[in-house]
């Protein structure tokens, strides 16, 4: 009897080991480049997309020499402890109205609350991995907006919309990519006009 046992139980248990060792992959690559399942899953909008990376898709790419002094730039990476920038992307061009969207400052709030600012918002900087009075402080996402000021080989100055000034680092990693703003199909008319008839 235990022979019949032990033998059905090593035949369970290499089925078992092999059914949960096998990967199906059922998916279809759709032309966009999303991943339906094929089960008949559809997902609205392609599914996973980075907006970010669509838009950066169709930018034209720039390089060290389109920064020029008096431009607007968008620039994107991590702030250091010094509050200077390390550029991961730059954008190069007149930038769309990001007030209208509820971002009104030349740099966005940090992981750390505000820009500048080392305590968590809503805590005392005790618990929870709090930071005590800016300790720790750098490293963190930074957008900023502005013109610039002055450039040399691996920096920028940049004079923000809110009149002050930032430091930015760039790298021979540094993404740089022109913006340019959509064009109108009705001739010289601002986007969003009617035609006229």
């Amino acid at each position: 009897m235990s022979k019949y046992f032990i033998g059905v139980l090593a035949i369970v248990a290499l089925l078992v080991t092999a059914g949960c060792s096998v990967v199906v992959n059922n998916s279809v690559n759709n032309n966009d480049g999303s991943k339906d399942n094929a089960t008949g899953t559809l997902r609205a909008g392609g599914g996973n997309r980075n907006p970010q990376a669509e838009l950066f898709k169709n930018l034209p790419k720039g390089t060290v020499a389109d920064l020029v002094v008096g431009k607007n730039v968008q620039i994107t990476g991590t702030t250091n402890s010094d509050e200077t920038v390390n550029a991961a992307r730059i954008m190069i061009g007149a930038m769309p109205d990001f007030e209208r969207r509820g971002i009104t400052s030349s740099t966005q709030p940090t992981a750390t609350g505000t820009p500048g600012q080392g305590r968590m918002r809503g805590g005392n900087g005790q618990g929870y991995g709090g930071r005590i009075d800016g300790a720790g402080r750098g490293n963190t996402a930074a957008r900023v907006i502005g013109q610039i000021l002055s450039k040399d080989v691996s920096s920028l100055t940049i004079k923000s919309s809110d009149g002050g000034t930032k430091i930015a680092f760039f790298s021979d990693s540094t993404e740089f990519y022109i913006f340019q703003p959509p064009t109108s199909t009705h001739g010289n008319a601002p986007i969003g006009t009617p035609p006229t008839p």
